[in-house]
């Protein structure tokens, strides 16, 4: 989750989710330690920028791992595919490589979030296995593009969830805010 321009505001409503659902729902849950790597300063943000990593977790054999985290507003339809970042930056002179590029996560926590917000249906997939099946097959996905004078000017693959359960595999967790469930 970025800190910079426009998509501060949508950094913290992910945020929000993050803290109301998916930590005490998942991260609390499934791991004995954990820290979100928030920021806007010094070491985290490097981490952030450079890594492209949430959160850091210490898995059921105290390995250290790197999740990279997705929550998306719901649109008013289930979701069918991921939207893959390739592209982080367009515009010249600020040009860097999306998420599935460069981030070095161990794995990808996508999630999309319930109409009222009190829910998240994750997927939890291993992002060097995703990436491996994906970047060969990137261009035969349908792409999307930056919004019509958007200043967040990523770009990047839409990919069915079929597709990546049959080549990659995923769990999958529906979390539900505390309060509402």
């Amino acid at each position: 989750m970025a800190l910079y321009g426009e998509t501060r505001e949508r950094d913290e409503w992910q945020r929000g989710l993050r803290n109301r659902i998916l930590e005490p729902g998942f991260y609390r849950r499934f791991y004995s330690n954990f820290v979100f790597l928030d920021g806007d300063d010094g070491c985290v943000r490097e981490i952030q920028n450079r890594i492209k990593v949430d959160t850091l977790a210490t898995n059921a054999a105290q390995r250290a791992i790197g999740v990279e985290e997705k929550i998306v507003r719901w649109p008013g339809y289930a979701y069918e595919a991921f939207a893959l970042e390739t592209v982080g930056c367009d515009l010249p002179g600020l040009e860097r490589p999306g998420w599935m590029v460069a981030s070095l996560a161990d794995y990808l926590l996508f999630c999309f979030a319930s109409e009222d917000e009190n829910a998240l249906d994750c997927y939890l997939m291993n992002f060097p296995a995703l990436r491996e099946w994906f970047m060969p097959l990137a261009e035969t996905f349908p792409m999307f593009l930056p919004k019509e004078g958007a200043r967040s000017r990523s770009q990047g693959r839409i990919v069915p969830i079929k597709r990546v359960e049959a080549a990659v595999g995923f769990k999958r967790y529906y979390l539900k805010a505390p309060e509402s469930a």
